[in-house]
């Protein structure tokens, strides 16, 4: 289930890939949960139970439905139900920031581009048609032919820059799934026959995920089902390290390791807002330690930082531990906690003043810098002194106005536009049981889940629009 602006959003994002037709299974599947075909032909009953198949596989091909056998009813027969990941939809946006990011790494037209590009096209590739589509598509580039030398060395370069994706862990396995489609669809249809339109024809599926998202899109729509893994199973990727070695077999299936790369857009973050804070070397000393909390649970010491980090001239081990000890002890966002000289980067604290950090933006963009002024205030202010989302102080008119030196009158506007907006609160503190508003005192303050709620609804309205 999802809120109606994600569902919009997401509707619009499958529908602009994959045209209307597999964008209404996929509405159907994020607002109604777990549905069994039959469910979902009783649902859509204008559409034929074959396209329902061949649309599924197509968006289980695209990571974006998951399937699983489930126990259903008294009798406890198994059925095979459909779901539809919402992030897995609305992370599609984010692919042609993970090519840029790709081209910055291994250089503009890269055979690790190539990859990456057929791999986020495809959804999930075994590696020999991954290989297949990167030799295709540098040939069609190039105008030769595919069986030519020169597209024969572009594979074996596209071998080892697999190879190279792999190891920096950009490459993740993705579980087989069994056949089990037939079954669903004949299942489905003694249950709810569709109600079949003159001329249409039904086709078969199967492959291992060969086709391009434009023979996806002629298969959605009922005229062939695409190469593809078979419905059924879990359909959940396991973050293990892929491997491509020469025995593996053609039904191992990969994708590109989402989480992995999103992480590394966390950090990139939290670099920048150190780098803002301090300076280059210390978002340099802290890029280090986060990879090196990745690698292990425990504390880091500074040998362990010496060991991965190159530092420049002039850098030397007493000048990195007075930036880390700096980073200990600052005291709006505490950016490592140092305990028996063994240091852990406060990841949690990184991500709150990076999250408010953007929102302090938005705040800027909407009231001006005068009306972040007094925002800021608000929302740096917390009960217990920290950079965290435990709870912020509450200020009346007048004490807000004086913090942020603006006499009351320019001050209120501000305070009643932001709160129109959703992104302040107002607290009454009646003194008498009457609440006679003379009496009364209102309290202006920053509820962070309610902010960070607004925002996420605005980003998804503009999306939609």
């Amino acid at each position: 289930m999802c809120s109606l602006s994600h569902l919009e959003l997401a509707t619009n994002v499958v529908e602009s890939s994959f045209g209307p037709t597999v964008a209404k299974v996929a509405s159907r599947l994020l607002s109604h949960g777990n549905q069994t075909m039959a469910e979902l032909g009783a649902a859509l009953p204008n559409l034929p139970l074959p396209q329902m198949r061949n649309i599924l596989l197509v968006l289980i091909q695209q990571n974006i439905v998951s399937s699983g056998v489930r126990a259903r009813g008294r009798g406890g027969a198994s059925v095979t139900e459909y779901d539809a990941e919402l992030d897995e939809i609305l992370v599609r946006q984010w692919f042609p920031k993970i090519l840029m990011h790709t081209r910055e790494m291994f250089g503009a037209e890269s055979d690790e581009e190539l990859l990456m590009q057929e791999l986020l096209i495809g959804g999930r590739l075994s590696k020999f048609d991954l290989f297949d589509r990167g030799e295709a598509a540098y040939a069609a580039k190039r105008g030769i032919a595919v069986e030519s030398d020169e597209a024969t060395n572009k594979r074996i370069a596209l071998m080892q820059a697999a190879m190279v994706l792999n190891e920096k862990g950009y490459l993740v396995e993705v579980d087989t799934l069994p056949d089990v489609s037939s079954d669903d669809v004949a299942a489905a249809a003694a249950r709810s026959p569709p109600k079949q339109k003159k001329g249409s024809s039904s086709s078969s599926a199967g492959g291992s995920g060969r086709k391009r998202k434009s023979s996806e899109r002629s298969a959605a729509d009922g005229g062939g089902a695409p190469s593809g893994p078979p419905l059924g199973g879990s359909g959940h990727t396991q973050m293990g390290a892929a491997e491509f070695a020469p025995e593996d077999d053609e039904t191992k299936l990969f994708r590109v390791n989402l989480p992995r790369i999103l992480m590394i857009f966390k950090h990139e973050a939290i670099g920048s807002v150190i780098s803002d804070k301090l300076d280059s070397n210390a978002a340099g000393i802290a890029r280090i330690c986060l990879l090196i909390q990745e690698s292990q649970a425990e504390p880091f010491t500074i040998e362990d930082v010496f060991q991965r980090y190159q530092p420049p001239p002039g850098m030397n081990r007493q000048l990195v531990l007075n930036y880390l000890d700096v980073m200990c002890s600052d005291p709006l966002c505490r950016i490592m906690s140092k305990l028996n000289d063994k240091y852990v980067l406060e990841k949690a604290e990184l991500s709150n003043a990076v999250k408010q950090l953007l929102l302090e933006g938005v705040v800027r963009r909407k009231v001006g810098e005068i009306g972040c002024r007094l925002y800021r205030i608000l929302l740096r202010k917390h009960s217990d002194g920290v950079c965290t989302a435990r709870g912020q102080q509450k200020f009346d008119l007048k004490m807000v106005a004086e913090t942020a030196l603006l006499p009351e009158r320019e001050a209120r506007p501000l305070l009643w536009s932001l709160l129109r907006a959703g992104y302040v609160s107002l607290q009454e503190a009646p003194r008498a049981a009457d609440h006679n508003p003379k009496t009364t005192t209102y309290l202006w303050f920053v509820s962070l889940p309610h902010v960070y709620r607004t925002l996420e609804q605005e980003m998804t309205t503009t999306l939609n629009h």
